[in-house]
This record gives structure tokens, sequence and C-alpha cells, in this order.
């Protein structure tokens, strides 16, 4: 089912007033989001009876591992999914009208015009400048009464490739970085202002070449949700000889279901 998240939405600037004056109100905005909850599971394993009455547990305690980790590389494919059709995807933010990722963002939908913002560059490198420009424009972004949001929270690069992921470790971890002459070295300006996340299934979308930063402010402030009815659980069905499937097949099941959804948060 599709579950709408409505988020209050305080946008009114301050005013100077008069000490004798009583403050007026207004009534109360609201961010939409929305989030789509499904049953995910693979096709279940079959366990045969013979099988089962050779080596049952060994069976059980091998394959748990394997099922389990399966389980976390599906959601790690569903953020790069979420990810990757940012760019062709509408949100619930601008009631439809507008991708996740886009360039003439409304700081505040309720109030159109009172501010704009871009979350999207093309042809736009991972380096040195570049990534300064980021983390630097996602500072700047307007909140909803048209002033820098600048909440502070836990700056994320993700990555999608190899290459990627050495050039921004290097700008976030070390010390000296090469000096714009080329010749030299110089205290780095970016050490520890990001952490660095490598999403390998993100490089199916855009040629490979996508990375994004992001900012995790708190549990309603971040631009990617995810939300559990029902974590990753692995289960094992049909082992009594009276249950349906034993009695019908003669077979055992073994998997792994989650009830879950990604949506989109906030566009800054």
């Amino acid at each position: 089912r599709s579950s709408d998240l409505p988020l209050p939405f305080f946008g009114n600037r301050a005013k100077p007033r008069s000490i004798y004056e009583e403050v007026p109100g207004t009534l109360p905005e609201f961010a939409k989001f929305s989030v789509e909850h499904q049953e995910w599971a693979p096709d279940a394993e079959l366990i045969p009876r013979y099988t089962q009455l050779v080596d049952l547990y060994g069976i059980v305690k091998d394959n748990s591992q394997p099922i389990l980790a399966q389980s976390q590389i599906e959601m790690e494919v569903q953020l790069a999914d979420l990810i990757g059709r940012g760019t062709s995807t509408p949100v619930a933010y601008e009631n439809f009208t507008k991708n996740f990722f886009a360039t003439d963002h409304e700081a505040n939908p309720n109030r159109p015009g009172l501010a704009q913002f871009s979350n999207y560059k093309t042809g736009f490198n991972l380096d040195y400048t570049n990534l300064s420009i980021a983390l630097d424009l996602l500072d700047a972004a307007p909140g909803p009464d048209g002033n820098p949001l600048g909440m502070p929270g836990r700056n994320i690069v993700i990555v999608s490739t190899g290459a990627q992921e050495s050039e921004a470790r290097k700008l976030l971890n070390g010390d000296y970085i090469a000096s714009k002459s080329g010749n030299a070295t110089e205290s780095n300006p970016l050490k520890g202002r990001a952490d660095v996340l490598k999403l390998t299934p993100l490089r199916k979308y855009h040629s490979g070449k996508m990375w994004c930063v992001i900012r995790v402010a708190d549990q309603k402030h971040r631009p990617f949700i995810m939300s559990q009815v029902l974590p990753p659980q692995m289960y094992l069905d049909g082992v009594e000889i009276d249950s349906h499937s034993q009695a019908l097949r003669s077979v055992a099941r073994q998997g792994w279901k989650s009830v879950h959804g990604f949506g989109y948060g906030w566009c800054q």
C-alpha cells in the first residue's frame, strides 16, 4: 500500500515587531512525501523430503548466512534504483509535477516563487572543485522560508565505482592535497567534511558515473526514506510431516521475506 507522509513545514520568516504587538498567526503548512509498502521475497528454495531426512540441519545452517546476505544486497539495489531513477521520477514534494533531481525546485511548494534551488548537475565529475561546490550548494539550499536551510547533520558522498571511491576518500580523508600549481601540497580543507558510501548497484545508471552528496539531519529531514513494516527475515516452513507442502509435494521451503518501501524525502 502507499503511505502519505505529511510533515510540518515552517515557512514564516522573522519580521520586526512592536513590543506592544500581538504576533499574528497563519495556518500550518505541510510538505508531502510518500512511500509504497510492498512485500518482497525471492522464490523459495524447495528442499525435497529425502534431502531433509539426510541433512536438514546442515541445509539450514549452511544456507542461512547467504540467504540473509542476499536480503541485504536487495536493499542496496533498491536504494540504488531509487537514487538512479530520481532524474525521471516525479515526487509528492511538488505534487508530482517535478522529478526528485531537478534544476528548478521550489524551496516552498506552498509559496511558489519564494526561492528556487537545483539539486541536479550533469557533466560533473567527482574532483576537488566539484565536491567543494556540491558541499557548498548543500549548505546554501533554501528552506521553506527562503533563507538557507543550514541544518547540521551527517554529510555522505555516495559513489558507484572504485575510481570514484578512491578519489572521494583521498579528498575527504587526506591531510594534504595537490596545490593549484600542481608542484606542491597544501592542507586539505575538505578533510572530515563527509563520509563515503560506495553503492555499487548505482553504476548501472547514467553511464556508470552517477554520484551524489546528501545530508542526514535527523529522522524527519533526509533525502531518502526507508520504511520497514517487517525487516528481512529468513523462513523455513513445511518441515512438519503434516504440513501443507509436505502432504502435497513432500518438500519444505526456505527463503526470506520483507515488507518495506523506499521513497523520496527532502529535495534540499
